[in-house]
């Protein structure tokens, strides 16, 4: 933009014809601005990741995420209730046909998500969304982590159960 009016301005013209040339870049600009807007506002509204969810998501591989992301598309369907149960330090989630348990530190769940990939399962992210609180990075299996081939990270195979049950 200054480029332009710099060589408006440094050709050798009358005062009519600069002031001409400026007021045309200047209500070319503005028309591009209109236009840019009017782009900005039918422009299709894209995937946002939940503020929660972000810095965790940054954490882990995109295979990882799009996992999650599915996982995430089922919570968004169904609301849960955790009835805390002080014995075991557990949450109690029951389902249609199945009642999971939830670590009550958020670190496993008994459903098959969680089972075979030890990444947070719904029920760990709506726990996570329903408190407000985020999912700390580091927490799950490092073989997700986005720095594990850096790292030499350990690859935990077959555990059995998370939660001693």
């Amino acid at each position: 933009f200054h480029h332009t009016i710099k060589d408006v301005l440094q050709k050798t013209q009358r005062l009519a014809e600069v002031l001409k040339n400026l007021v045309n870049i200047a209500m070319l600009r503005l028309s591009d601005r209109k236009l840019k807007q009017n782009i900005r506002e039918l422009r299709f509204a894209t995937k946002s990741k939940h503020p929660l969810l972000k810095k965790f998501a940054e954490s882990i591989s995109p295979y990882a995420w799009s996992k999650m992301e599915e996982e995430i598309k089922i919570m968004k369907k169904k609301s849960y209730d955790f009835v805390l149960n002080k014995e075991t330090s557990t949450y109690i989630i029951a389902s249609r046909n199945t009642t999971y348990r939830l670590k009550s530190d958020l670190t496993a769940c008994t459903c098959d998500f969680f089972m075979a990939f030890e990444l947070p399962c719904r029920h760990i992210i709506s726990f996570h969304i329903q408190e407000n609180t985020e999912i700390p990075t580091g927490s799950f299996a490092e073989h997700w982590r986005n720095e594990c081939l850096e790292d030499d990270a350990t690859v935990i195979a077959n555990r059995s159960s998370p939660i001693g049950v």
